[in-house]
């Protein structure tokens, strides 16, 4: 009887744990007008301003030792609506992240992704690992006013779902007021 217990139990909180880093919502990213959907309640959003007047809006949360993060870069000024200016820009900010996250292995950037509810954004992704063998998983969108940066951070023995690494990558939106 006690091991049927012990078992229910196990089950229950494998399961209500599983349920949690398997269902979407869609959360704020501060007050910079934009969203994004994540497995989880994401953690509080950290603000910061950077030199040029942008302002930096970062959260992450971590569901089965996978760590789901996003940056969101608000330009004090709408830059160019020219893609060329756009990309590089993106890669330049996607690069700056890989700096932060000690990224020793890229894939490359994968260029010409469009985003699924903003025609007139752009996408890069690119598929990375650290020292440590860790996996990266990082696609950035970009349009005239706002640049994002989602991360998926995992072990190599975490099997990551892949519909669930598109639904997060794929999940960020823009502004509603565009």
């Amino acid at each position: 009887m006690k091991r049927i217990i012990l078992c229910l139990i196990l089950s229950i909180a494998f399961f209500s744990n599983f349920a949690q880093c398997t269902r979407f919502a869609k959360y704020p990213i501060g007050d910079s007008e934009t969203f994004a959907y994540f497995v989880g309640k994401p953690d509080s959003v950290e603000v910061s301003k950077m030199e040029n007047g942008n302002i930096v809006y970062s959260t992450s949360n971590v569901c089965n030792n996978t760590t789901f993060g996003i940056l969101v870069i608000k330009f004090a000024n709408p830059i160019s609506a020219d893609k060329k200016t756009q990309q590089e820009l993106l890669i330049n900010y996607m690069n700056v992240t890989k700096e932060l996250c000690n990224i020793t292995k890229s894939t490359g950037v994968g260029l010409g992704h469009t985003h699924p509810k903003n025609a007139e954004a752009q996408g890069i992704i690119d598929f990375c690992s650290d020292a440590k063998d860790n996996n990266f998983n990082l696609k950035a969108w970009i349009n005239t006013r706002y640049a994002a940066i989602l991360y998926i951070s995992f072990s190599p023995q975490n099997e990551l779902n892949f519909n669930i690494q598109q639904l997060f990558l794929n999940g960020f939106r823009f502004s509603g007021k565009e």
